[in-house]
């Protein structure tokens, strides 16, 4: 059984991710994962952190590929300075470290596209914490979803046939 939490926001997530008898999880697709956030903004408070993590599925080649570097953290916490903000984006950024595995995202992901899904927001601050939401929302539409597709055509090997049996769903956690 998964663990119905408390707060208002972690409960819209739960109603929203959690079915039959709250035994397994549902990942929302693009318009369950907008509806959830506009719920969440209408909230009107902020929580301990929101990750969303997307993943692409593709039932013709029977696979799944996970993209962390286009999903969305925010992180609340008492008292945030412009320079722990600054460091907290660094930090995300874990493929800058030179003995970094991850080098490729180099080419694929900038400052920008972190300053858009990785945010650092003070607990009473919920028109920050909303605005953060609002952002990451944009830079899916404009930016991450196409970044994603191009990804999976040159990691991937997907191509445009296909396509139609393909869908990206989102995990979502908060606490």
């Amino acid at each position: 059984m998964i663990e119905r939490p408390k707060g208002k926001i972690n409960e819209i997530i739960y109603s929203h991710t959690v079915y039959f008898d709250f035994k397994y999880r549902i990942y929302p697709t693009l318009i369950g994962l907008f509806d959830i956030l506009e719920e969440i903004i209408q909230a009107e408070e902020t929580t301990k952190y929101i990750s969303i993590i997307p993943f692409y599925a593709n039932a013709k080649s029977n696979s799944q590929e996970e993209f962390d570097m286009g999903g969305m953290y925010i992180k609340c916490q008492p008292r945030v300075t412009p320079e722990d903000r600054e460091e907290f984006i660094k930090d995300c950024m874990f493929w800058l470290d030179k003995d970094s595995e991850y080098k490729l995202l180099e080419k694929y992901v900038t400052l920008e596209d972190m300053q858009n899904s990785h945010f650092l927001v003070e607990k009473s601050d919920v028109l920050g914490f909303q605005q953060s939401i609002q952002t990451y929302m944009t830079f899916l539409m404009e930016r991450g979803i196409p970044q994603m597709m191009k990804w999976l055509y040159e990691i991937c090997a997907l191509d445009c046939e296909d396509l139609p049996y393909g869908y990206f769903r989102f995990k979502i956690s908060s606490d």
